[in-house]
């Protein structure tokens, strides 16, 4: 049995509609952008103050089709996955970013019509 864990579970709000592509073996893979808020006292001024982390997620497979089928901008999700680091080239530049590849997706926003 392994004695590592990488999980990572967010309850949040999609920025934007979720996008899909396809890998080279016709896997789809939709790529969502989760806002989670936390709203917190400032200790100095005693006023609320809210803050906004914002995650990726990837979904894969016929999850990943359902996902950009029925989610929009704004619709609440619960994700859980594992966090992965991974290095790109955008143009010349290097960059480094963090994702979570998630498992499992639940639409918590109510169905629309």
């Amino acid at each position: 049995m392994n004695p590592y864990l990488n999980s990572i579970e967010v309850i949040g709000n999609l920025g934007k509609k979720p996008t899909l592509s396809y890998l080279n073996s016709a896997t789809a893979v939709a790529r969502l952008s989760i806002a989670v808020n936390e709203k917190y006292i400032d200790k100095l001024t005693g006023k609320e103050k809210e803050n906004t982390q914002w995650f990726t997620a990837l979904v894969y497979g016929a999850l990943a089709e359902l996902a950009c089928d029925y989610l929009n901008a704004g619709d609440s999700v619960f994700i859980r996955g594992a966090m992965r680091w991974r290095a790109y080239l955008h143009g010349d530049e290097r960059r480094e970013t963090w994702e979570i590849y998630a498992d499992k997706l639940i639409m918590l926003s109510p169905k629309k019509d």
